[in-house]
């Protein structure tokens, strides 16, 4: 990637989106960040400031690259649109996945009309079809019929936008990446995830209580995940090399572990000489307990880096 090019970032502020935004600016790539409140930005970085980005329309994003383009030596070349409703306990349900779907594609459409390059998007696992037992390849069957509003959102968005960027006759110079996360977790993790519950509870040297500890999961940790996209998709790009227009990747571990197994491993980080951390779990085995009812035994994936 050239120095002139520059990467729209959406969803800089987010979970992922934070690990993306410190790997272009630590690589020097000017970064346009779409965001809702102002901060404080780094070297190389331009803002533009919207609302709500999924709520925009066509004639917002036409308006971004003509800016640009007008006035910088360049061209939005990538765009890196991470951003998404992902709230912890409501996401799963919630109507604005729709809103997302319609936003995403808005941005895609647009995208399409100004050569970008590459359109990398950000999916999940739980695209696929389960429960599956193997390990999931990014050929494995979609769970197309999901009622589930994110699952069902994700997919459509997915098939959507390979519809967009597969149409020779609308579209010859930019191509989709649309990258698969499975559970991740690390740095500014919500602290109503597993892992980050898990590590505020063991410091406060408070129970951690486990619902469904025998289920198996591939982590990855989020640094790790953002550093794949921006040194496979980004610093090496080479559209000369590709054989098709739309690719999806895996970004996983390709290992499973127990729930159970996972957090007694962050409990001994927090064991002492003084302090058994472990003696903090408290398996629930009530047959009334709390649990999500969408809860494959088994969710491993091959990983495509």
């Amino acid at each position: 990637m050239t120095q002139k090019n520059s990467v729209l970032l959406t969803g800089s502020t987010g979970f992922l989106g934070k690990q993306l935004r410190r790997l272009l600016h630590k690589n020097n790539i000017k970064t346009i960040l779409i965001l809702r409140k102002k901060i404080d930005l780094l070297d190389n970085e331009i803002a533009i400031y919207t609302d709500d980005l999924f709520s925009e329309n066509k004639v917002f994003w036409q308006q971004i690259f003509d800016d640009y383009n007008k006035n910088n030596d360049g061209k939005i070349t990538i765009i890196l649109h991470s951003a998404w409703y992902a709230e912890p306990g409501k996401y799963l349900h919630s109507p604005l996945n729709e809103q997302c779907y319609f936003g995403t594609k808005n941005l895609a459409e647009v995208a399409i009309k100004n050569n970008i390059q590459n359109f990398i998007g950000i999916g999940t696992c739980l695209e696929y079809f389960l429960p599956n037992d193997n390990i999931l390849t990014t050929d494995s069957a979609l769970n197309i019929n999901s009622e589930i509003s994110y699952i069902k959102y994700k997919i459509k968005t997915y098939l959507e936008l390979a519809k967009l960027f597969n149409n020779e006759k609308q579209n010859k110079n930019s191509y989709l990446s649309w990258c698969r996360l499975f559970f991740v977790y690390g740095e500014n993790e919500d602290s109503r995830k597993l892992t980050a519950y898990c590590h505020n509870q063991f410091k406060n040297q408070q129970e951690v209580i486990l619902n469904n500890g025998d289920l198996q999961r591939d982590f990855i940790d989020i640094k790790t995940a953002a550093e794949q996209i921006v040194n496979n998709l980004i610093l090496n790009y080479n559209h000369t090399n590709l054989t098709q227009k739309s690719q999806v990747y895996n970004l996983c571990s390709g290992k499973a572990i127990t729930i159970k197994n996972w957090v007694y491993n962050i409990a001994k980080l927090y064991n002492t000489n003084d302090f058994n951390a472990e003696n903090l779990i408290k398996i629930n085995t009530d047959k009334n307990r709390n649990v999500n009812s969408f809860e494959p035994q088994i969710i491993v994936g091959k990983p495509s880096f």
